[in-house]
């Protein structure tokens, strides 16, 4: 979504959000591959992705951000129900703690950019990352 936009500072923060994804998506993988569970790739998929990007970019951001607000909301409480159920494993249940927080810091850089405040937006989810140096 970052190439979608003329904007530098949105193209900044399509830049950061995507390297919350990817860290996390490694996360997953790391965790399913010690556990032996093979996810396959699926084009269908990025092709759905890249899709939806090309479109998303084309609408105002604030009705981006307020659409995200809706499903970033359900996301965590379904997280957090999750975590709350989870008792296979440390290492389970981290990866539960990691993607729920993962949602709660989208949900506040939403919530920052629809209240206007979004020098601040990216806070939260710069603490998640490892390297939060994202150009």
């Amino acid at each position: 979504m970052a190439t979608g936009t003329t904007d530098e500072d949105r193209r900044h923060k399509w830049r950061v959000l995507a390297r919350l994804e990817r860290e996390t998506k490694e996360r997953i993988t790391a965790v399913l591959d010690r556990a032996g569970i093979v996810i396959p790739g699926s084009s269908a998929s990025v092709q759905r992705g890249e899709a939806d990007a090309r479109r998303l970019s084309r609408v105002p951001w604030r009705d981006v951000m307020e659409g995200f607000r809706r499903e970033l909301e359900r996301f965590v409480t379904e997280f957090e129900r999750a975590e709350a159920l989870e008792s296979s494993g440390r290492e389970v249940g981290d990866l539960l703690r990691h993607i729920t927080n993962h949602e709660r810091a989208l949900l506040e850089f939403v919530t920052r950019e629809l209240e206007d405040r979004s020098e601040h937006s990216l806070q939260p989810v710069l603490a998640l990352l490892r390297n939060p140096n994202v150009r």
